[in-house]
């Protein structure tokens, strides 16, 4: 990723701090950040190097004296298990230290002179101009001008290892999936998942699957809501590269309403929540999971499997991916699922000519059962009528489903419409008149 277009507008010299939230595949040695005179790389005013052949930090650096250099930290733990740390680097005059999570990675080097960032050359993170790849993901990259305390070190935190792969509520219709392979982060042998979901009553649908390719023969992991068996069923591929099934069978989840569904894998266990509480007993693996699939021919899908089968039907929203085992006391603390009964259908004030209409998409309109309210501000034009909020049962507007209608000949009134059971229209006035 080129960003020397993001380079600080201020001129950062010889003293300065680079600090980034890396998560490395294991053994790979490459850079993080790189900024060069040109683009042949020879000449690196700055680049941060992550090396997890020999588990070391090395600062590669222009002197004052235009001499190309290199600083390496002391040898520490193992920093190449996909887990996310924070790598900070601050640079002296004399003086250089690495961190790892706000402790300090080994002693201080001296002796050092760096000339600064070139604003007038390249940078690049994840890589140095002419290659030499980092392989792995990064977050929470930043430059600042001046040296930060070890205080202030200590008080940028530990990183997220959460990826939002969906937010707003979604419906899937039985034949729809939305693509999350561009979000799905580098993570190992443990990791959650959470979901809201509510799914069609006794229908099977995949929640999430990921694969090695399209082919979708080798799945590293999918999971299945069975609204049948009542169950979640985990697909998933362990370190030998055998596949295994894995269910969890407790509470009933065929309701037409939402639930949260959480599991978790550690390395040979799985464990599954539906609610906030365990579903089912511990699951174990005969071996450890292998990690997500993340190279650049994997493939990742929320609603269907990477073979665009099993898909799921209803709506889900707030599916979160972790790089870690959720606690208990974590996913207690989950927002609830049902705040996503409220939808936002227009942010306003939004205006109408009386000859406009706003469509609201159905990405963000799951389907309602038999109960629920509609609240709105509306300030209307005197002596008109119109409708507020209309939904039909298709593009041909036959019949209303639902819908809301301000009648000025009846006293300003306002009116509801709905579809019964057998199908015949039903209206419903109200009996206070709006002025």
């Amino acid at each position: 990723m080129n960003v020397t277009t993001l380079l600080p507008s201020i001129t950062i010299g010889s003293t300065f701090t680079f600090s980034a939230c890396i998560s490395q595949q294991p053994s790979n040695r490459g850079f993080v950040f790189s900024n060069t005179l040109a683009s042949d790389a020879t000449l690196r005013c700055f680049a941060v190097v992550a090396d997890g052949t020999t588990n070391v930090f090395e600062l590669q650096y222009l002197t004052q004296l235009g001499v190309q250099t290199a600083l390496r930290s002391d040898s520490g733990s193992d920093f190449d298990d996909y887990s996310y740390r924070r790598v900070t680097i601050v640079v002296g005059t004399s003086q250089t230290q690495f961190y790892v999570n706000g402790q300090q990675y080994g002693g201080s080097k001296t002796g050092v002179s760096i000339s600064g960032l070139c604003r007038d050359g390249l940078a690049f993170l994840g890589s140095r101009p002419d290659g030499t790849f980092f392989s792995g993901a990064m977050s929470e990259v930043n430059v600042y001008g001046y040296q930060l305390s070890p205080t202030q070190v200590s008080a940028l935190g530990s990183c997220s290892d959460s990826y939002v792969l969906l937010q707003p509520v979604t419906t899937f219709n039985g034949t729809s999936l939305v693509n999350v392979t561009s979000l799905i982060p580098t993570i190992g042998s443990q990791l959650s998942l959470s979901a809201c979901v509510r799914q069609a009553i006794s229908s099977v649908g995949v929640l999430f699957s990921n694969s090695a390719s399209a082919l979708a023969d080798t799945p590293c992991l999918t999971v299945t809501l069975d609204g049948v068996l009542d169950q979640i069923t985990l697909q998933l591929r362990n370190s030998t590269g055998v596949m295994t099934t894995s269910s969890g069978t407790s509470n009933p989840i065929d309701i037409n309403d939402w639930v949260q569904i959480v599991l978790s894998i550690n390395q040979t266990q799985i464990t599954f929540f539906v609610g906030g509480v365990a579903y089912g007993a511990v699951q174990t693996l005969s071996s450890t999971f292998s990690g997500m699939c993340t190279t650049a021919s994997s493939v990742s899908y929320l609603g269907a499997r990477v073979s665009k089968t099993n898909y799921f039907q209803t709506d889900m929203h707030s599916v979160i991916m972790y790089g870690h085992v959720l606690t208990q006391s974590e996913i207690t603390a989950l927002s609830p699922c049902s705040i996503a009964d409220k939808i936002l259908l227009v942010e306003g004030p939004v205006t109408f000519n009386g000859t406009s209409t706003t469509t609201t998409n159905q990405v963000i309109a799951p389907a309602l059962t038999n109960g629920f309210a509609v609240v709105a501000c509306i300030r209307q034009t005197a002596n008109t009528s119109g409708d507020i909020l209309s939904n039909f049962d298709s593009t041909a507007f036959k019949r209303f489903c639902f819908g809301i209608y301000l009648n000025a000949t009846n006293s300003n009134r306002i009116q509801v419409q709905r579809m019964s059971s057998d199908g015949l229209s039903i209206v419903q006035t109200g009996s206070t008149p709006m002025y």
